[in-house]
Protein backbone atom coordinates (compact mmCIF):
# COMPACT_ATOMS: atom_id res chain seq x y z
CA UNK A 1 0.00 0.00 0.00
CA UNK A 2 2.89 2.57 0.42
CA UNK A 3 3.65 2.53 -3.07
CA UNK A 4 -0.08 3.89 -3.52
CA UNK A 5 0.76 6.08 -0.70
CA UNK A 6 4.18 7.61 -2.72
CA UNK A 7 1.85 7.48 -6.01
CA UNK A 8 -0.37 10.14 -4.57
CA UNK A 9 1.97 12.37 -2.30
CA UNK A 10 4.71 12.51 -4.70
CA UNK A 11 4.28 10.81 -8.18
CA UNK A 12 0.53 12.36 -8.75
CA UNK A 13 2.20 15.72 -7.63
CA UNK A 14 5.44 15.44 -9.68
CA UNK A 15 3.44 14.18 -12.82
CA UNK A 16 0.77 17.02 -12.76
CA UNK A 17 3.09 20.41 -11.63
CA UNK A 18 6.06 19.09 -13.88
CA UNK A 19 4.99 16.93 -16.60
CA UNK A 20 8.05 14.79 -15.58
CA UNK A 21 6.21 11.85 -15.21
CA UNK A 22 7.64 7.88 -14.45
CA UNK A 23 7.11 5.07 -12.82
CA UNK A 24 9.78 3.79 -11.08
CA UNK A 25 9.02 2.92 -7.67
CA UNK A 26 11.96 3.75 -6.56
CA UNK A 27 12.97 6.77 -7.96
CA UNK A 28 13.44 9.26 -5.51
CA UNK A 29 14.99 7.82 -2.89
CA UNK A 30 18.92 7.99 -3.81
CA UNK A 31 19.84 11.82 -3.92
CA UNK A 32 17.49 12.50 -1.03
CA UNK A 33 18.53 9.53 1.16
CA UNK A 34 22.09 10.72 0.79
CA UNK A 35 21.17 14.16 1.38
CA UNK A 36 18.97 13.20 4.32
CA UNK A 37 21.36 10.75 5.75
CA UNK A 38 24.48 13.51 5.36
CA UNK A 39 22.78 16.29 6.51
CA UNK A 40 23.75 18.42 3.86
CA UNK A 41 22.09 20.42 1.21
CA UNK A 42 23.36 21.93 -1.92
CA UNK A 43 22.44 25.22 -0.28
CA UNK A 44 23.98 25.72 3.64
CA UNK A 45 22.11 28.59 4.34
CA UNK A 46 18.41 26.62 3.86
CA UNK A 47 19.62 23.98 5.14
CA UNK A 48 16.62 24.09 7.33
CA UNK A 49 14.23 23.89 4.53
CA UNK A 50 16.09 21.67 2.44
CA UNK A 51 16.71 19.20 5.21
CA UNK A 52 13.22 19.15 6.14
CA UNK A 53 12.57 18.34 2.17
CA UNK A 54 15.39 15.96 2.27
CA UNK A 55 13.44 13.76 4.82
CA UNK A 56 10.09 14.10 3.67
CA UNK A 57 11.09 13.03 0.29
CA UNK A 58 12.52 9.75 1.66
CA UNK A 59 10.03 9.00 4.32
CA UNK A 60 6.65 9.37 1.42
CA UNK A 61 8.93 7.54 -0.75
CA UNK A 62 7.36 3.51 -1.17
CA UNK A 63 8.64 0.59 1.46
CA UNK A 64 6.81 -2.56 1.75
CA UNK A 65 5.71 -2.00 5.20
CA UNK A 66 2.04 -0.81 5.04
CA UNK A 67 0.72 -1.44 8.67
CA UNK A 68 -1.58 1.01 10.45
CA UNK A 69 1.06 0.82 12.90
CA UNK A 70 3.88 1.53 10.69
CA UNK A 71 1.59 4.24 8.56
CA UNK A 72 0.98 6.57 11.41
CA UNK A 73 4.69 6.57 12.78
CA UNK A 74 5.65 7.92 9.36
CA UNK A 75 3.62 10.56 9.40
CA UNK A 76 4.12 11.41 12.90
CA UNK A 77 7.49 11.80 12.21
CA UNK A 78 6.73 13.44 8.94
CA UNK A 79 4.67 16.13 10.38
CA UNK A 80 7.67 16.98 12.15
CA UNK A 81 9.46 17.72 9.26
CA UNK A 82 6.75 19.45 7.63
CA UNK A 83 6.72 21.57 10.77
CA UNK A 84 10.68 22.68 9.94
CA UNK A 85 10.00 23.08 6.15
CA UNK A 86 7.17 25.52 7.19
CA UNK A 87 9.29 27.42 9.44
CA UNK A 88 12.29 27.36 7.20
CA UNK A 89 10.81 28.30 4.15
CA UNK A 90 12.57 30.76 2.04
CA UNK A 91 10.16 33.80 1.40
CA UNK A 92 10.01 33.34 -2.33
CA UNK A 93 7.62 29.71 -1.50
CA UNK A 94 6.38 30.66 2.43
CA UNK A 95 2.74 30.66 1.25
CA UNK A 96 3.47 27.85 -1.08
CA UNK A 97 5.19 25.73 1.58
CA UNK A 98 2.14 26.55 4.41
CA UNK A 99 -0.84 25.71 2.16
CA UNK A 100 1.03 22.19 1.95
CA UNK A 101 1.30 22.10 5.48
CA UNK A 102 -1.83 23.00 6.06
CA UNK A 103 -3.29 19.98 3.81
CA UNK A 104 -0.82 17.52 5.18
CA UNK A 105 -2.37 18.34 9.07
CA UNK A 106 -5.87 18.13 7.56
CA UNK A 107 -4.56 14.47 5.63
CA UNK A 108 -3.39 13.48 9.01
CA UNK A 109 -6.87 14.70 11.08
CA UNK A 110 -8.87 11.83 8.33
CA UNK A 111 -6.03 9.58 8.52
CA UNK A 112 -6.77 9.61 12.20
CA UNK A 113 -10.54 9.04 11.50
CA UNK A 114 -9.35 5.68 9.89
CA UNK A 115 -6.88 4.88 12.18
CA UNK A 116 -4.18 5.33 9.57
CA UNK A 117 -5.61 2.04 7.59
CA UNK A 118 -4.59 2.90 3.97
CA UNK A 119 -6.90 0.31 2.64
CA UNK A 120 -9.44 2.50 4.04
CA UNK A 121 -8.53 5.83 2.57
CA UNK A 122 -8.04 4.29 -0.88
CA UNK A 123 -10.90 1.85 -1.28
CA UNK A 124 -13.44 5.31 -0.77
CA UNK A 125 -13.73 8.08 -3.02
CA UNK A 126 -13.44 10.49 -0.63
CA UNK A 127 -10.03 9.27 1.01
CA UNK A 128 -8.95 9.07 -2.30
CA UNK A 129 -9.87 12.45 -3.52
CA UNK A 130 -8.37 14.20 -0.40
CA UNK A 131 -4.60 12.46 -0.74
CA UNK A 132 -4.84 13.52 -4.57
CA UNK A 133 -5.81 17.33 -3.44
CA UNK A 134 -3.42 16.99 -0.44
CA UNK A 135 -0.46 15.59 -3.08
CA UNK A 136 -0.76 19.19 -5.44
CA UNK A 137 -0.68 21.58 -2.74
CA UNK A 138 3.33 20.82 -3.23
CA UNK A 139 3.44 23.59 -6.26
CA UNK A 140 5.77 23.50 -9.05
CA UNK A 141 7.36 26.28 -7.10
CA UNK A 142 8.24 24.37 -4.14
CA UNK A 143 10.04 21.32 -6.13
CA UNK A 144 11.73 23.51 -8.18
CA UNK A 145 13.04 25.30 -5.25
CA UNK A 146 14.31 21.42 -3.89
CA UNK A 147 15.74 20.58 -6.89
CA UNK A 148 17.30 23.69 -7.87
CA UNK A 149 18.31 25.37 -4.94
CA UNK A 150 18.79 22.58 -2.41
CA UNK A 151 20.02 20.05 -4.85
CA UNK A 152 17.17 17.22 -3.80
CA UNK A 153 16.29 14.68 -6.58
CA UNK A 154 12.15 13.46 -6.38
CA UNK A 155 13.46 11.01 -9.16
CA UNK A 156 10.99 11.77 -11.64
CA UNK A 157 12.99 14.56 -13.28
CA UNK A 158 14.24 14.21 -16.80
CA UNK A 159 17.65 13.34 -16.93
CA UNK A 160 20.55 14.62 -19.38
CA UNK A 161 21.84 11.78 -21.25
CA UNK A 162 25.05 10.65 -20.16
CA UNK A 163 27.98 11.01 -22.40
CA UNK A 164 30.55 8.58 -23.40
CA UNK A 165 33.26 9.90 -24.39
Amino acid sequence: MRPRLRLVVVSVVLCATTGACGDNENAGTNTAAATAATGTAANPTEGGFCEAMAHLIVLLSPTDDSSPTETKATFTEAAGWFEQANTAAPAAIAGDVAAYKTAYDEYVRYLSTVDFNLNIVFSTPQGTQLAIDTSHTLTPAIVQYAVDDCGLSFGDEQQPPSSTT
